[in-house]
This record gives C-alpha cells, sequence and structure tokens, in this order.
C-alpha cells in the first residue's frame, strides 16, 4: 500500500523535485481531482475543469460538488522519502518561498516548510487551515550533487516511485466507466471531441 505524507502541525519538510520517468525534473505536478464512488480519480488533462463548467452551464452543478484541485510534492519529512499532496494554501506559500530556485538549488539548499496547521470552522464542520505555515532554513544531510546525471542517480535511489504511475492508475482514462455513468457520457463524449479535433488538424 501506497503512504503518502499527511502535513501536521509543526513538520519540518524538505521539498524535492520530481522525478519524472522521461528522466526530466518538475518541482511539482497540479492534476484535477474527484471522489467518486469511495474513490479519488486524478485528472491531468484539464476534463474534470471542462466539466465543471459545463455541468454548471446545464444546472447540474450538484453533480460537481467533489471536483477540486490537488498539487504533488517529493518530500523529505523525518528521514524518510515520500510524496506529499497538497491543496492551493501550501502550494502558494511553497511557489512564493522557492520562485526562481533551480532544480540543484531544491536538491542541496537548506530551504524547508514549516507547517502550521490550525482549525476553521465553517458550514457545521472543522477543517484543516495552513495560512501560518512559512519557509525557514534548516540544516541537514543534502547530497554532494554537481551534475544532472547526479541528480538523477541520488533522486532515483531515494525517490519511492514514479508519480506519474500512480495518477496514471487512477485516472480519468483508468475509471471512464464510473465516470461517463455519473456524468452521463460525458467524458468519452469530450474525449472523442478531442481526438477529432487533432485528426481535423492533421487533415485525416
Amino acid at each position: 500500500m501506497i503512504e503518502f505524507y499527511k502535513p501536521e502541525d509543526g513538520d519540518i519538510v524538505k521539498i524535492l523535485p520530481i522525478l519524472r520517468k522521461d528522466g526530466t525534473f518538475c518541482p511539482l505536478i497540479k492534476t484535477g481531482f474527484v471522489y467518486l464512488d469511495g474513490r479519488f480519480i486524478y485528472d491531468q488533462s484539464n476534463y474534470l475543469k471542462r466539466i465543471w463548467y459545463n455541468e454548471r452551464f446545464v444546472n447540474k452543478s450538484n453533480k460537481t460538488s467533489n471536483i477540486g484541485e490537488r498539487f504533488w510534492f517529493f518530500v523529505l519529512i523525518n528521514g524518510e522519502f515520500k510524496f506529499m499532496q497538497t491543496g492551493k494554501k501550501i502550494t502558494d506559500i511553497i511557489k512564493e518561498g522557492l520562485q526562481n530556485r533551480s532544480i540543484g538549488s531544491l536538491l542541496t539548499g537548506d530551504l524547508h516548510l514549516k507547517i502550521k496547521k490550525g482549525f476553521v470552522n465553517g458550514m457545521g464542520n472543522s477543517f484543516p487551515n495552513f495560512d501560518g505555515s512559512s519557509i525557514v532554513e534548516n540544516k541537514w544531510n543534502s547530497p554532494n550533487i554537481s551534475t544532472t546525471k547526479d541528480a538523477v542517480e541520488w533522486t532515483m535511489n531515494n525517490q519511492p516511485f514514479y508519480i506519474e504511475n500512480f495518477l496514471e492508475k487512477n485516472s480519468v482514462f483508468s475509471n471512464l466507466k464510473i465516470l461517463n455513468e455519473y456524468y452521463d457520457n460525458a467524458f468519452s463524449d469530450l474525449i472523442a471531441e478531442d481526438r477529432n479535433k487533432k485528426l481535423e488538424y492533421i487533415g485525416i
């Protein structure tokens, strides 16, 4: 079973670049998501956002309440390498604090995310609030990396898996049957529409 890190109050987290399957690095991965039939389904192709706008237009917004966005990071926490998914608030804090940082700086620098977790009440429920989180300097046992090859090898030895594999396994395309049943075949219609546009573009 895959274990993800969940931000907890007081944690100090090292944000590391994500190694993709093609050998390139990225600071984070953004996905849409929907919670449906007891599972999370993730979308990297913008289909959920298009459904959300379409469903609202035809006054079926009751079907879209569980659609949102998630941001994925590769992190080091308490000596363990894990993936973390966050909402927009923590992501904005990370992006603002680490903006313009190179991949090498993300791998070897001392900047960390310090979690400040509180709770706010709304609609009869209590929700986590991370507004007080911040980027701080924190010494750690950083790797000796001087080349891209070093960075790839070090990350391959420490990144537990490719997050792309997890997202693909739980993607829109892997869950078309349940999505089409719930959204009146809208996903297959959108996929067919995109395929036809591509065929028209190349003259087929």
